[in-house]
């Protein structure tokens, strides 16, 4: 079976999704950049929002990495070039971030409902559709 290790918490649909497709996911949230280069070498594929730097280092010990998503806008925190060379698709999904604004905006009644509730639906749908572009280009790679 596949692995995700989900690096940084980000909607939970995205693990869903992947489950649902034969997926197994994993969930690598408050622990050290030591142990994630430690685990990060036995994963397929791994989702990551700005916690960590994907460094040349770490990705080095990566034999089985074929796919790195960021859910956020920018790849500043991933050595893109690294990784590619290393023949690992990178991905990022900006809708994420948007979907995180529109959210704080709700909570702290800046918009009415309306608008929060249609502007949302957009960003989702956005956001949904590069996540199942992204589980294609993982399952495309893997097999």
């Amino acid at each position: 079976m596949k692995k995700v290790l989900f690096i940084d918490s980000v909607h939970t649909r995205c693990a869903e999704i992947l489950e649902q497709t034969g997926y197994l996911c994993a969930q690598h949230f408050n622990k050290s950049a030591e142990e994630l280069k430690a685990e990060l070498k036995d994963y397929d594929a791994c989702v990551i929002r700005s916690k960590f730097l994907l460094t040349a280092e770490i990705l080095s010990n990566c034999t089985n990495l074929k796919c790195i998503g960021r859910a956020g806008a920018g790849m500043e925190n991933i050595d893109v070039k690294f990784a590619e060379s290393k023949g690992i698709i990178c991905v990022h999904a900006p809708e994420g971030r948007v979907l995180r604004s529109h959210a704080a905006s709700q909570t702290s009644g800046r918009q009415g409902p309306n608008t929060f509730e249609s502007e949302w639906k957009v960003c989702f749908t956005k956001f949904i559709h590069k996540l199942f572009s992204f589980v294609q280009r993982i399952h495309d790679q893997l097999y």
